[in-house]
């Protein structure tokens, strides 16, 4: 989070999309805890882990458009 302005929430996936991790409201100049089975990272907006529900075990899907 070092040189972000606003704070954000983090979801961590490993390869098959297995969410292995999350962080909510992380702050700027903030580090998280380290997820080693993640090698992705998803910024998304504060507030978003809370609203989908998102939990440690879910899959996530990305589709190019």
């Amino acid at each position: 989070m070092f040189f972000m302005s606003v704070a954000i929430d983090v979801v961590f996936i490993d390869r098959r999309g297995v969410v292995v991790g999350l962080v909510e409201e992380i702050k700027p100049n903030q580090m998280s805890s380290v997820f080693w089975k993640a090698t992705c990272a998803i910024e998304l907006p504060i507030g978003t882990i809370k609203q989908t529900e998102t939990s440690v075990g879910d899959v996530i899907e990305i589709k190019a458009f």
